[in-house]
């Protein structure tokens, strides 16, 4: 749960298309100690008087009319604006994860989420804590990725491409229920409790551009 003396005036952006998530998410944020500014869509928040500019985080749905929430992301890129961005989505698969992950997102979340669940990902988030700063104990990951199997590494290499235990299975020769044993492996050996997390580590053991 976030540390209201922490948050306390924070503020976040929320975009939502859906009323009741606005409603409900604007208020769990808002008694959580933040200051919440509400937009309906990405056209929104782009065309009016908001900015991101003294945001600590912005929340934006995935799959939003017009402009998505992956869009928003990548026109903020463009802005070169520095906000954390927390992607929520009621329709995840695992392709969207890497590549929301891949784009700049800090975090993407699964709906149904619970409060504790989205509160601890807008705190990391506005907090820029070392939770996501994975260049902060890059040999520690390098280190839990040396630790893998041969096997294990594959499968971890498919994951963060975004490949599913069944389209990972005929690359490997294996049925896709030991890719899904391999894959739990993977995430306990490197710690991982979310695929976002395991992508945003790929980054430190397979080095290259900035997402």
């Amino acid at each position: 749960m976030a540390d209201r003396n922490t948050v306390s005036g924070s503020r976040v952006i929320l975009v939502d298309d859906d009323d009741d998530v606005r409603r409900s998410l604007g208020a769990l944020l808002k008694s959580a100690g933040y200051a919440v500014d509400v937009y309906a869509n990405a056209e929104e928040f782009l065309a009016g008087t908001g900015s991101s500019a003294a945001a600590r985080c912005l929340v934006a749905d995935v799959r939003m009319p017009e402009m998505s929430g992956l869009d928003l992301l990548r026109a903020l890129k463009k802005k070169q604006s520095s906000v954390p961005v927390v992607l929520i989505t009621g329709h995840a698969d695992v392709q969207m994860a890497v590549e929301a992950m891949k784009a700049g997102a800090v975090d993407f979340i699964e709906k149904p989420f619970t409060a504790e669940e989205i509160l601890e990902a807008v705190q990391l988030a506005s907090g820029r804590v070392a939770a996501h700063n994975f260049d902060a104990d890059r040999e520690d990951v390098l280190n839990r990725f040396k630790s893998l199997t041969r096997r294990e590494k594959e499968t971890f290499d498919l994951l963060v491409e975004g490949h599913t235990n069944t389209s990972a299975a005929p690359r490997l020769s294996i049925s896709p229920r030991t890719v899904e044993i391999y894959r739990s492996k993977v995430m306990e050996k490197m710690g991982s409790k979310s695929l976002a997390e395991l992508v945003r580590m790929s980054f430190a053991t397979h080095p290259g551009p900035s997402p």
